[in-house]
């Protein structure tokens, strides 16, 4: 709000954020999952918000730096969870902008995309810092879509795929702490 009131000619920019993986006694420290569903979902809200650009704290691991294990790569050069996440959230919204949030009452955060061409995707996750999942979260719609699920391993490079058939109006997918994504022609 304070963008569009006041500072509406101003470009925001997030630089330096960050979800520790190499130390469990900081107050940043998250599993490697939990590292690339933070930054997945730091990204989705910072586009929300009309951030203009954001930029994670470091690319790689270091040793014995100050702020060393919030890379999305291991110092031994292997990625982590979130590099592959993160190339698949890009990979997905290169062409589309942020259009809104859409309401649930199902407590799930269900973010809409846009291209210029009318294609849509949806962002759908549960915003709680837990495991449990919210089932059956319904978006209306008269369209098939494609779920894709974020996977990093087990030769998932591109995510999985699944299709939603629309009933009664609807698709359901299931939201977890990974943002999904819904993609509609």
């Amino acid at each position: 709000k304070l963008r569009d009131e006041s500072y509406n000619h101003v470009e925001f920019h997030v630089s330096a954020f960050g979800y520790d993986t190499l130390h469990p006694t900081s107050d940043h420290y998250a599993t490697e999952e939990w590292q690339a569903n933070y930054m997945v979902r730091s990204y989705l809200i910072f586009s929300a918000l009309g951030v203009d650009s954001a930029y994670a704290y470091a690319l790689q691991d270091k040793t014995g730096a100050e702020y060393d294990g919030y890379g999305i790569i291991k110092e031994d050069g292997t990625a982590k969870k979130a590099q592959y996440y993160l190339f698949n959230t890009r990979r997905l919204l290169a062409d589309y902008t942020f259009k809104s949030v859409i309401e649930n009452s199902q407590g799930a955060m269900i973010y809409e995309f846009e291209k210029s061409t009318g294609e849509r995707i949806l962002a759908v996750w549960n915003p709680v810092s837990d495991d449990n999942v919210i089932d059956g979260v319904q978006i209306a719609t008269q369209s098939e879509g494609t779920l894709v699920r974020l996977e990093s391993f087990n030769g998932y490079t591109f995510g999985i795929n699944d299709t939603l058939t629309p009933e009664g109006g609807f698709v359901k997918v299931d939201a977890t702490a990974t943002p999904q994504f819904i993609l509609f022609d």
